[in-house]
């Protein structure tokens, strides 16, 4: 945490744009009835989270490869992200339909919802980070291979970044400046150990 806070604290003003349009963002994901504007919200969201990794990889490595015009250019951010925010989108879209349905369907829809903003914020938090650590180029499956070992090894960290996202709204000020931009600080250097066991164990 300690580290994570040190990089929000170097990047300073940096963060600040992509953190305030992904909070905002985020607000209208929740607040709306309209499935268009919720998707749209995503959309934006996942600009936010596209420029907030390369911002905080460049930062962690002046001399990678990593910027938010590559990120948009990169197929396997389109591959993961925006089918991510759909499915997100239609099953908060589903669930707002079933409110006045029977408790079981509420809940059916509900548990829809949590997993595919648990998958959402996966995405957002390690994936991303990790592909703008690697320049936005190549070995992919290594991403994900990397990544589910951060998951199994990682389990306290990741919890706290995603519940940072999710549970620090009533903190209004802090939450606008630090959410989206620490929960990536705390992932990233967990990305970058993991990366380089799967280096050196391809390397033997």
């Amino acid at each position: 945490m300690r580290r994570a806070l040190e990089m929000v604290w170097d990047l300073n003003i940096k963060a600040i744009p992509s953190a305030m349009l992904w909070a905002i963002s985020l607000w209208f994901i929740i607040e709306t009835s309209s499935l268009l504007i919720r998707i749209t919200a995503l959309f934006v969201a996942d600009l936010a989270v596209l420029l907030s990794g390369a911002i905080v990889a460049k930062h962690e490595r002046p001399m990678r490869r990593s910027s938010f015009h590559l990120s948009l250019s990169d197929p396997f951010v389109r591959k993961v992200l925006l089918p991510t925010s759909i499915i997100l989108g239609l099953a908060l879209q589903n669930a707002r339909q079933q409110e006045s349905s029977a408790v079981f369907a509420k809940y059916f829809y509900s548990s829809i919802v949590l997993s595919s903003l648990i998958l959402w914020l996966f995405v957002s938090v390690v994936l991303i980070p990790g592909r703008a650590f690697q320049g936005f180029r190549g070995e992919e499956i290594i991403l994900f291979a990397t990544s589910l070992n951060l998951v199994r090894k990682n389990k306290g960290t990741l919890a706290l970044a995603l519940s940072i996202l999710l549970f620090g709204w009533p903190f209004f000020f802090v939450y606008i400046f630090l959410a989206l931009t620490l929960s990536q600080c705390l992932i990233l250097p967990k990305i970058e150990e993991a990366l380089q066991e799967s280096a050196n164990a391809l390397e033997m």
